[in-house]
């Protein structure tokens, strides 16, 4: 923030310091201050990199698909080849049930970077619909490859398994999906004893519970 101020103080109109005072607010998970200097940023300058797609993500992340997919184009109306845009317009095209409009574009991006597991992971969901089973199954054992400890991809690999008959693979990838969402949730518990024990509050009690990956 005190960078932004400086930019400002040379140049009340700066996209770039809109944009640094729109992430530190997300950053601080003050969506509606992020919103608003996102939105200044493009007021400011619409061709400044990366503006649009800031505004998508933190659209997308607050389930407001409709704007985050204009933001996502926009974003590549800049820049055809910005590799997350494409990606993460593909997932809201995939939110809206648009499978035509997602399968080119996820398609696109992995070629593009067959690093990103998301991108994998969402065209083999459409595979799986298209009933190309063994696309389906290869693009979730890639996003296994690329981020093992993601619970979705567990989960999703369980589901198609299951859908293939292959009960003993999909039990497999359902257990790996619960013992690392279990993993998650007591690695959230401890950082809040922790930040209890800072500020000096009685200790956290962690509740009675079973934990579970999310419905099989």
């Amino acid at each position: 923030m005190d960078t932004y101020r400086e930019i400002l103080a040379h140049n009340a109109d700066s996209a770039e310091a809109d944009m640094l005072a729109a992430e530190a607010a997300d950053e601080m998970k003050d969506n509606e201050t992020a919103i608003k200097q996102f939105r200044a940023a493009i007021a400011a300058n619409p061709k400044e990199p990366n503006t649009h797609f800031g505004l998508g993500y933190l659209l997308w992340s607050l389930k407001q698909y409709p704007e985050a997919m204009e933001q996502f184009q926009a974003e590549l109306d800049n820049d055809p080849k910005h590799e997350r845009a494409m990606e993460y317009l593909a997932g809201t095209h995939l939110q809206a049930n648009q499978m035509d409009a997602a399968r080119p574009l996820l398609e696109k991006v992995v070629k593009l970077n067959p690093a990103l597991p998301l991108a994998h992971l969402d065209l083999g969901i459409i595979y799986s619909q298209a009933d190309l089973k063994p696309q389906a199954l290869r693009e979730p054992l890639t996003a296994e490859k690329l981020d093992p400890q993601d619970v979705n991809v567990h989960w999703r690999l369980g589901r198609l398994y299951r859908t293939m008959g292959q009960k003993e693979e999909a039990q497999t990838e359902f257990d790996k999906s619960s013992a690392l969402y279990k993993e998650k949730d007591d690695e959230n518990f401890r950082r809040i004893a922790e930040a209890n024990a800072r500020h000096g509050d009685a200790p956290a009690q962690q509740p009675a519970r079973v934990v579970t990956a999310p419905n099989q």
